[in-house]
């Protein structure tokens, strides 16, 4: 028993320390975060949270300032020439061995492991990116590099790809051809450095676990509480242009929206990004900052996975006879487009709108799913929250009017935690589900459809539509980028993979004594070191 009650007294002192402050002028910030962390290796983190880390820990070339401008990091400087840059980096730079991983690495890396951030970091790095072994979800982005594709598909060697050190200090990066957004890219987390010979020691465990980080930005990777919480600590020898002011950074996994705004109302967290803004005006107003980001398509959306709605006629029965005034709302915002009203597009992009209402036509895609499925009758069920169930009835009897009783619908609420690990999990076939924009850039929501997306909820699989991605990650000039999104949001939309709804946004909510907190054009992209509290 006095186990017991001592381990909830220090667990209380913990708690304490982490939201007061061991000081008047210590400063530990704490952020939700609705995606668990699988791997903190950068080059193949997909889930957000671990993004959200590896851009706090580690610095690559360049960074993304508040404006969208792109600003130095671990370069100080570059130069353009065709279709070649040339970085200087910043010396100096060094990498944080953590005591946790020093001691964990003790006799696996050599005692004259050099610490010093260079070049060569970045060439290992971008061929590990490139590397089809390697698996990284986000390799597409870099598709401009020379060769880089032809390594992604196994036709080249990581080798070759237009990616080289000139010297410890000169990195210099050649293209296949022009990419409007490459100094861009260059910020994403999947692009900070890795070095070779701590990769190795780590014998495939690389980011996995603490002991196996290796950080260069002004945070260190220190704390990993499995499916509760993540800390980075401010780096004691980062000596880079964004020295971290907080001591700590805590990062809690919380996907219950309702939870996450009250402890965000309560200054639990400190700041965090919530995909609803149910607060009292007047706390918003003297104690909290609230700024919309509309990033969000409420959608209904199928698992193409399973067996009814893998049938495409059978989701175009369904889209073709969708009524959206059965979903007008007060407070809320029918959607028109296929895509966030976020996403910043080049001039010629139509957005294509969804599937238009056709009773002679749903009818027509009924009888065709039917005689695929070889059955005179099937069945779907649609999950949804509560608060949707309504509609989605008033949908359902439109559905059953209009193709009568050899389709029938069913409608489970189920409570939003449920909705999303179900969903998550693949434990649906149809569900009214938010579908959320990670950035301002098309190509990474259109990423999520891709066969072989970490992120695609849908489990929609078409090497046409791959195709067309591919066109899109490799787009050159605004004209053959708008091109190639159109293409895809068409292919999309003829294949009924979902049906935008509500345009929904989340909510930048910060206590109004915090400030300099960072956010760039992503979620991911959000910079802590320059937060401080007055």
């Amino acid at each position: 028993m006095k186990k017991r009650v001592g381990a909830v007294f220090c667990a209380l002192l913990l708690a304490l320390s982490l939201f007061s402050g061991c000081s008047e002028d210590s400063f530990n910030l704490a952020w939700p975060v609705y995606e668990n962390v699988r791997t903190l290796d950068p080059q193949y983190a997909s889930s957000s949270t671990a993004k959200l880390i590896a851009v706090n820990c580690f610095e690559g070339l360049v960074r993304i300032g508040e404006d969208g401008s792109v600003q130095p990091a671990a370069a100080e400087s570059y130069e353009k020439n065709g279709l070649t840059y040339r970085f200087t980096l910043r010396s100096g730079a060094v990498w944080k061995l953590s005591s946790t991983a020093e001691e964990g690495m003790s006799g696996k890396i050599p005692a004259d492991f050099s610490p010093a951030v260079t070049a060569h970091d970045f060439v290992f790095a971008f061929r590990r990116l490139c590397d089809p072994a390697t698996g990284a979800p986000d390799a597409y982005l870099f598709r401009s590099i020379l060769n880089f594709s032809e390594a992604m598909a196994g036709e080249a060697s990581p080798e070759s790809i237009g990616v080289r050190a000139e010297s410890d200090t000169v990195l210099i990066i050649t293209l296949s051809q022009e990419d409007p957004q490459f100094l861009q890219k260059l910020a994403e987390p999947c692009a900070v450095p890795c070095n070779e010979e701590f990769f190795t020691a780590c014998g495939g465990r690389y980011g996995l676990m603490t002991m196996y980080m290796l950080t260069n930005g002004p945070f260190y990777f220190s704390r990993w509480n499995t499916d509760e919480s993540f800390r980075m600590t401010k780096s004691d020898i980062y000596n880079g242009p964004t020295p971290a002011t907080p001591d700590t950074v805590w990062l809690y996994l919380n996907d219950d929206v309702g939870e996450m705004n009250r402890k965000l109302a309560e200054g639990v967290y400190g700041a965090g990004i919530t995909g609803n803004a149910a607060f009292d005006p007047a706390t918003v107003e003297k104690e909290l900052t609230a700024e919309p980001i509309s990033n969000m398509l409420y959608s209904l959306i199928f698992n193409c996975q399973s067996t009814v709605p893998a049938v495409k006629s059978l989701r175009t029965a369904l889209l073709a006879s969708w009524n959206p005034s059965f979903f007008e709302a007060e407070g809320k915002t029918l959607s028109q487009h296929l895509l966030p009203e976020n996403i910043a597009l080049p001039g010629g992009v139509s957005k294509n709108s969804p599937p238009v209402f056709s009773e002679s036509d749903a009818k027509a895609s009924l009888g065709a799913a039917l005689l695929a499925l070889d059955t005179e009758n099937t069945e779907i069920t649609i999950l949804c929250e509560p608060e949707y169930e309504s509609a989605l009835k008033n949908q359902m009897q439109q559905w059953q009017r209009i193709l009568g009783v050899s389709l029938a619908v069913r409608v489970e609420a189920v409570a939003r935690t449920d909705l999303m690990q179900r969903v998550e999990d693949g434990d649906f076939e149809a569900a009214f589900y938010p579908l959320r924009a990670k950035s301002s850039t098309a190509a990474d929501f259109l990423a999520t459809f891709t066969s072989s997306s970490k992120e695609n909820v849908t489990g929609y699989a078409s090497v046409e539509y791959d195709a067309l991605f591919e066109q899109v990650s490799a787009a050159s000039g605004e004209q053959a980028l708008a091109s190639a999104i159109d293409g895809a949001l068409e292919h999309l939309a003829q294949n009924a993979v979902y049906m935008p709804v509500y345009v929904e946004n989340s909510y930048f909510i910060c206590q109004n004594d915090i400030s300099g907190i960072v956010r760039g054009n992503s979620e991911t992209l959000i910079y802590f070191a320059g937060a401080t509290r007055s």
